[in-house]
């Protein structure tokens, strides 16, 4: 299993619908431009204590590990810290 590191502002959170590796979880997308997102699992366990701080625009830092699934890779968030907010 690979370990990322990631840091860029946030564009949105949903919720997950429950075909994702981890439910119930945050999705966290990250965007790096105009035309490039990542899209983040976030655990809820790693979410809650910065759900009244996390909203888009959000620059943040999220370390995780990336997952092989059936039909593709899932980024799952082991930790998360708030890195400022984008200018």
């Amino acid at each position: 299993m690979f370990s990322f590191n990631l840091k860029a502002p946030i564009a949105d959170i949903d919720d997950t619908g429950g075909d994702e590796p981890v439910h119930p979880a945050k999705i966290v997308l990250l965007e790096w431009d105009e035309d490039h997102i990542t899209q983040v699992l976030v655990p809820l366990d790693v979410f809650e204590p910065y759900r009244d701080a996390l909203q888009v625009g959000t620059l943040v830092s999220i370390v995780g590990q990336l997952h092989e699934v059936p039909g593709g890779k899932w980024h799952v968030a082991t930790s998360l810290r708030i890195a400022g907010k984008k200018h």
